[in-house]
């Protein structure tokens, strides 16, 4: 009786230092994918950012009251297999774009919108009747885009999926033209603008 004690004590230390380096290699494993998926969350942030300073240039340089800008973002449906989401943040006054993993919150990554512009810039406040608009936007969704809407010296921004038949959308390469609405009375006129993408 007395002689299986040291085998059992033997057995048991095994076990306990198998599944610490188990566990100690699925630690490090996680460690590496997280260090090789920020890179991309970053990349991803940083472009939904440029694209809405390019939106909110272009406003701020119209003489419109009232304009409605959207396009379409290029965005992977995951990154490293993973599903991601994309948010505005307003943090006391700054505005970032805040990109994570859908289902690892902690891993995530944020690009400033860095815009000079002498109208106010807020999050939310879509047009009336816009039919897209999402708090959240989520990798994976069918043509999702960013909007931004000048309403009285006020310019909103926010995210969003193009709905099929809306005259919100641009369907053409997002290098060659952005569509655009100006609001006069209850008319609604479109214009292309070519180098939008080049400012």
């Amino acid at each position: 009786m007395s002689s299986s004690i040291p085998h059992v004590i033997g057995t048991l230390a095994l076990l306990i230092c198998s599944i610490f380096v188990v566990t100690s290699f699925i630690l490090l494993g996680l460690a590496v994918q997280i260090d090789l998926v920020k890179p991309q969350l970053q990349e991803v942030a940083e472009y939904v950012a440029s694209t809405l300073v390019d939106l909110i240039t272009l406003a701020n340089q119209t003489d419109a009251q009232s304009l409605l800008l959207v396009k379409e973002l290029k965005i992977p449906s995951s990154v490293a297999e993973r599903g991601f989401t994309v948010t505005l943040v307003d943090k006391s006054g700054d505005l970032y774009v805040d990109v994570y993993l859908t289902f690892l919150t902690t891993v995530s990554a944020e690009a400033p919108i860095n815009v000079r512009t002498a109208h106010e810039v807020i999050v939310g406040k879509p047009p009336k009747g816009f039919p897209g608009n999402l708090s959240m936007l989520y990798s994976g969704l069918e043509h999702p885009v960013v909007w931004c809407f000048k309403d009285k010296g006020v310019i909103y921004i926010g995210l969003g999926v193009w709905v099929e038949g809306s005259t919100y959308a641009e369907t053409a390469s997002p290098l060659a033209s952005l569509k655009y609405t100006t609001m006069i009375d209850n008319y609604v006129y479109f214009k292309r603008v070519v180098e939008a993408c080049t400012l």
